[in-house]
């Protein structure tokens, strides 16, 4: 065996070395210890069960009712605030009738006799593309005039300075508004 004693710069400097063999794996080093386990944490006390608690999702539960047959379904009471929808679209449509009808547009009545209360004068009548004529059995008599006696705003009529509610727009007289409305909903 010869020796050779160089410096590795010098080594590398005189030799071009092309394919060098793999160097002996070294040994892994010495596994440590394990640690001590932590104490373990005093669990909390349980809570008190709550009263007819469901585990079941909303889905599960919206399927549930939808199972329901006949006497077992909901009533209308069960949902807070649907008996009081439910009457006013009732009286909505009850209050609107067709007059005349094309597929886009048509005549529509609504009847605001009911909410005549003598003191207000600002009535929704929906959407609509502008009102055609308003009619009462008080005065004026027969029919108010735009932008004198009545203007749009929005989606309500409102009644100017020169109307007196008290007395056009009084409990027990009529109130017929005519506007043009969009067709083909079934009212």
């Amino acid at each position: 065996m010869i020796t050779l004693k160089i410096s590795k710069e010098e080594l590398k400097n005189k030799l071009e070395i092309k394919d060098g063999k793999d160097g002996i794996n070294g040994k892994d080093g010495i596994t440590g210890m394990n640690g001590l386990d932590g104490k373990d944490g005093i669990d909390g006390n349980n809570g008190i069960n709550g009263k007819d608690g469901s585990s079941d999702t909303s889905e599960e539960i919206r399927d549930k009712l939808e199972e329901l047959k006949d006497d077992e379904r909901l009533d209308v009471s069960a949902i807070k605030g649907l008996r009081d929808e439910i009457d006013t679209l009732k009286f909505t449509l009850a209050t609107r009738k067709v007059v005349y009808s094309t597929n886009k547009t048509r005549i529509q009545e609504i009847d605001l006799s009911s909410s005549l209360d003598g003191v207000t004068k600002t009535f929704s009548i929906g959407t609509h593309f502008g009102i055609i004529s308003v009619e009462s059995d008080s005065a004026p008599f027969g029919a108010f005039r735009r932008t004198t006696d009545y203007t749009e705003v929005g989606t309500n009529i409102v009644f100017t300075s020169a109307i007196d509610a008290s007395i056009s727009l009084a409990t027990g007289h009529s109130l017929i508004v005519r506007y043009l409305g969009l067709g083909g909903f079934g009212i």
